[in-house]
């Protein structure tokens, strides 16, 4: 009796965020196109089972085999065959294939693609792991794949709930604590550029890449170290 009423449960919530979905998209005037797999057309099915649904629903497209995913997605074979179909390589590949298909802005394609590929990425609450992801994910999109990974786990069981919700807002707190102090997450902040390395003798071409993302990583791990100063005697130290 428990297990049939938690199923009801769940198609209850399922019903209501699609007239949620179907509401907003249409006070917003957007559209909704899917790529699913292993949903088997579950999200598509959901959204369109609710009236009005017809006015904001554009596309959907159930790739189930691979070669449904490489013929009319057009994920690259190689995609599939590195990292298989359940990676989060490959969502992010249909994600982009189909916003392409749509003619959607490469910023847009770009923005999603991050939002796919990082929505379960694994964030330790430290200063460090949080500068690390920052890095990793990007400073535009950083923000939003937090978004994305509350909406997500809201979308998912109760099990362990306040737990997820704890670490979360500790990572949400560590963010705004690293934008409060402007810390450098990526070479555009970094107090040494290209051009003072090659001042240094940094010989131009990949070596200054490489010198850069060592520099990068000591002030990622040490964010006091982003000093123009200690950063000229680090170079000077291992040049």
């Amino acid at each position: 009796m428990t297990c049939d009423m938690d199923i009801q449960n769940i198609y209850n919530s399922i019903a209501e965020l699609s007239r949620e979905i179907v509401r907003e998209c249409t006070a917003r005037s957007v559209k909704i196109s899917t790529a699913e797999s292993c949903t088997g057309g579950m999200i598509s099915g959901a959204v369109t089972s609710i009236s009005g649904s017809s006015a904001v629903i554009e596309l959907g497209v159930c790739s189930y085999s691979n070669r449904i995913k490489h013929e009319i997605l057009h994920v690259p074979a190689e995609v599939l065959e590195q990292f298989t179909e359940y990676s989060v390589e490959c969502a992010a590949e249909m994600a982009a294939r189909i916003l392409r298909r749509l003619k959607f802005d490469n910023d847009t394609i770009t923005h999603v693609r991050k939002l796919v590929k990082y929505h379960d990425y694994p964030i330790e609450t430290t200063p460090r792991a949080v500068r690390r992801a920052i890095n990793t994910i990007g400073e535009t999109y950083f923000s939003d794949v937090l978004a994305i990974k509350k909406a997500d786990m809201m979308a998912q069981s109760t099990y362990q709930r306040q737990e997820k919700e704890d670490h979360l807002a500790q990572v949400e707190a560590l963010y705004q604590q690293i934008l409060e102090q402007n810390q450098c997450v990526s070479l555009k902040s970094l107090a040494l550029t290209g051009n003072d390395l090659i001042a240094l003798g940094i010989p131009k071409g990949k070596e200054i890449g490489i010198v850069l993302n060592e520099l990068l990583e000591d002030v990622i791990a040490q964010p006091e170290h982003n000093n123009r100063e200690y950063l000229i005697q680090l170079v000077q130290k291992h040049a």
